[in-house]
């Protein structure tokens, strides 16, 4: 059997995106998927290069869910949640909810007038207070401002990113104060990040979810 998934980077986030649409959906299940990822703001390369494997022939995919029942692909994914949950220490958990909880979104507006605002579930914004209070024991800045710099490290779309200075005048302070803090709180994010994903590579490839490192697919 192929392993259904081609890292664990994509496992977590197809994982997070599927279990975040309605189980046993009318729509097929690779149409309602496509129509999901389409809705995220700004996809990564690798993100838009699967959405268009997805758009094309299933065997084009880097995702195999070949022969398996939309019920058995939610399983599949419910897999990699687990292990989220049972593999990983509470910051290693926290990051990971950060980074691949997709955003949420809202049609407001009217006629030609509709937008969509989005912003933050609840599992991600917990992630992200969990982050924020991880790292405050070795930041100058704290509380909410401390918050809203963590969220901008996992903004993937500039209306959920806030500038600098709209922190300023938020919080106080001056906003190249928050502008030097930033890169160093991105930074120690993004090892933790990969500290988790590697956590995982192991358990993944032993489940059969992905390829291990060195084998063919």
């Amino acid at each position: 059997m192929n392993a259904v998934f081609a890292d664990t980077r994509q496992a977590l986030y197809v994982a997070h995106m599927v279990m975040a649409l309605p189980p046993r959906q009318k729509t097929p299940f690779r149409t309602a998927l496509i129509r999901a990822m389409e809705a995220t703001p700004n996809l990564t390369g690798m993100q838009e290069a699967w959405l268009e494997q997805l758009r094309g022939s299933p065997s084009d995919s880097t995702v195999d869910f070949g022969g398996l029942t939309s019920d058995e692909v939610r399983g599949q994914c419910a897999m990699v949640m687990s292990a989220v949950d049972s593999k990983l220490p509470a910051p290693e958990r926290a990051v990971v909810r950060a980074r691949f909880t997709p955003a949420e979104y809202e049609e407001i507006g009217a006629g030609g007038q509709r937008h969509r605002r989005y912003f933050y579930g609840p599992g991600r914004v917990e992630g992200i207070r969990y982050l924020a209070d991880w790292l405050a024991h070795g930041s100058a800045i704290t509380g909410p401002a401390l918050d809203m710099l963590v969220a901008k490290a996992f903004a993937n779309h500039e209306r959920l990113a806030v500038s600098f200075r709209d922190m300023a005048q938020s919080f106080g302070g001056n906003h190249m104060t928050y502008a030097r803090a930033f890169p160093k709180i991105r930074e120690r994010l993004r090892e933790l990040e990969a500290v988790a994903v590697s956590r995982l590579d192991d358990y993944f490839a032993a489940m059969g979810l992905i390829t291990p490192a060195g084998v063919e697919a």
